[in-house]
């Protein structure tokens, strides 16, 4: 700010382009957007670098939308994008893959759920002619985190070269959509090459299959044949790979010998698994060591009491619940969208808004109700009656009123996409199975960890998440 003071003072300074664009750079990434922008406005003319350094800023600074936005503008101004203009915008459609629960942003781009984004912005790419192998990584990586396996394979099959990053989208790609063999075939292909990242992906997709012993292999690996240090995001994989696998004294063991701090990250891993095999003992190490990383954990105090409620136990329940509302920890609902293909139209729903879809969703939920009445409800961590679960299993989570919507709005036999905040549960996860079956759908669901699809009443997990 103190040399932009300067700069001002000088008759015609401001108005240098090259001078304004390196303003622009600068205070973007100091992270003082209002700033980069006000730079920006004032500008006379802008260039290719002038865009470039804004929609750069947004991307890294977390305001992805309004990137979307800037580029929408950049093109109707008659701007033509550059390799560095697209790898940014595809970024952020990364980026912005699984949090279509944003606030609506004006503009054609940004009302495009994430997938679709990726494919227009792909379309530019090609009308432009470009052929990048940085730009083809990352449209790889667009179409992974989009959960489309088949368009980010497609963009891999046609590069005439790959580099590790094109190699580590994919098989990043492949372990968090759940296919995990897939994801060790390529690494094992690649493996003279791979770098810290693409080993976290290969132990991601051990923890994922269950393959506890070829992951610790991996790990091994690292230091004593490649020379890599195992960072915090390996020891993390290895961890959940261990509590994934009900080995969950041996993944406390994992946490406290690691050489890094433990995070969040880490212990919220153990917590999630503990609650998947009901072990309310080794949860409760884990969420103490999570109150002493934050005290106002709020998923911390969720997964708790959570877990004592699945097991029955109440008092304990109440007891989390109660110290949760006394430390001020936030308690984040659930919420889960669906995008209507042909409106674009983005369909909202939270937990308990059983009554807000109208009369088409509700005959749907009662119909996914059937499908269920003789499941299992012994999981459902809330202190009511059993046909009172049933009820709440069937109707009240967001993700099963975002599906009805779905099912009742889109046409019989379309794929339908639901992105959700939270974890997906057991119970809603075999609600989503039955309805593949029942609807004949391809469902894929996107939770905050990873995505599961849905077809013919199985999903791609395996019931291993």
């Amino acid at each position: 700010m103190e040399i932009h003071s300067q700069a001002a003072g000088l008759k015609g300074c401001l108005e240098d382009i090259f001078v304004a664009n390196t303003l622009v750079d600068v205070y973007s990434k100091c992270g003082s957007m209002s700033d980069a922008r006000r730079v920006f406005d004032r500008m006379e003319c802008h260039d290719v670098v002038s865009w470039n350094s804004l929609l750069l800023g947004y991307g890294e600074n977390g305001q992805g939308e309004l990137g979307l936005e800037l580029y929408v503008a950049m093109k109707d101004q008659g701007c033509p994008p550059c390799p560095r203009t697209f790898v940014t915008v595809l970024k952020i459609c990364a980026s912005l893959a699984g949090d279509e629960d944003g606030k609506p942003v004006a503009g054609e781009l940004v009302k495009l759920k994430s997938l679709e984004r990726g494919m227009v912005v792909h379309s530019h790419v090609a009308s432009a002619g470009c052929d990048d192998v940085f730009l083809s990584s990352t449209l790889v990586d667009v179409y992974a985190k989009c959960g489309s396996l088949r368009d980010a394979r497609a963009v891999f099959d046609k590069m005439d070269l790959h580099d590790v990053v094109s190699w580590t989208a994919l098989i990043l790609g492949y372990a968090e959509n759940s296919r995990p063999e897939l994801a060790l075939q390529l690494f094992l292909h690649m493996e003279t090459l791979a770098n810290a990242p693409t080993f976290a992906g290969a132990v991601k997709a051990c923890s994922h299959a269950g393959m506890v012993e070829l992951g610790h292999g991996f790990l091994g690996a690292m230091e004593t044949k490649y020379g890599l240090r195992p960072g915090v995001e390996h020891y993390t994989c290895t961890v959940d790979m261990l509590a994934r696998a009900n080995r969950l004294d041996a993944a406390v063991a994992a946490v406290r010998g690691m050489p890094y701090e433990a995070d969040t990250a880490t212990w919220t891993a153990v917590m999630a698994a503990c609650c998947r095999w009901k072990n309310a003992a080794v949860a409760e190490v884990a969420f103490g060591a999570l109150r002493a990383i934050d005290p106002g954990d709020g998923a911390a105090f969720l997964l708790m009491a959570n877990l004592y409620g699945s097991l029955g136990m109440w008092e304990e329940q109440s007891r989390i619940e109660e110290l949760g509302r006394s430390c001020g920890a936030p308690r984040r609902s659930g919420r889960s969208w669906w995008i209507d293909d042909k409106t674009g139209i983005l369909h909202r729903f939270g937990a308990g808004d059983v009554g807000r879809g109208g009369p088409a969703i509700a005959a749907k939920l009662a119909e996914m109700r059937g499908w269920m009445m003789g499941g299992d409800v012994g999981g459902i961590a809330h202190n009511i009656g059993e046909e009172d679960k049933r009820g709440f299993v069937l109707c009240s989570h967001s993700e099963r009123i975002a599906m009805a919507c779905a099912l009742v709005s889109s046409p019989p036999g379309a794929t339908i996409r639901i992105g959700k905040n939270l974890r997906v549960c057991g119970d809603c996860h075999a609600v989503s199975a039955v309805a593949s079956r029942m609807e004949r759908r391809r469902i894929v669901c996107r939770d905050a960890r990873r995505f599961h699809v849905f077809e013919g009443g199985k999903c791609s997990c395996g019931d291993y998440w």
